[in-house]
């Protein structure tokens, strides 16, 4: 792959995890100015992905073990619970959907070419 799709497929990674954490710390963030003390359960995890974010950066083929095998945990974590309890498969679009399609830019852009 070509430097500049590299560089591309990093950046689109990292707008996503970005645009993630965004929301994560203005509902956690929303939740606690509006007197709800439930909002910092999003803050853990717009922390994880802050810190995502910058491994994504800095290395993005370590970012893409992380978020691919988050992918498929979430995957099984679901399927048992959709499976159990009766709810649609197709909730599970976000929570598994984000890190698979991340974890593969971030793995496009961490890829090396043989020279």
């Amino acid at each position: 792959m070509q430097r500049r799709a590299r560089r591309g497929a990093r950046l689109a990674g990292c707008l996503l995890v970005l645009l993630a954490t965004v929301m994560f710390l203005t509902l956690g963030l929303g939740e606690l100015a509006g007197g709800d003390v439930a909002g910092i359960q999003h803050l853990p995890p717009a922390a994880l992905l802050a810190w995502l974010l910058w491994v994504g950066w800095r290395r993005p083929r370590r970012a893409a073990h992380v978020l691919l095998a988050l992918a498929v945990i979430l995957a099984a974590v679901l399927a048992v619970v959709a499976a159990t309890s009766g709810l649609a498969p197709e909730s599970g679009i976000f929570p598994v959907g984000l890190p698979l399609v991340t974890g593969l830019l971030f793995a496009a852009a961490g890829s090396n070419d043989a020279r």
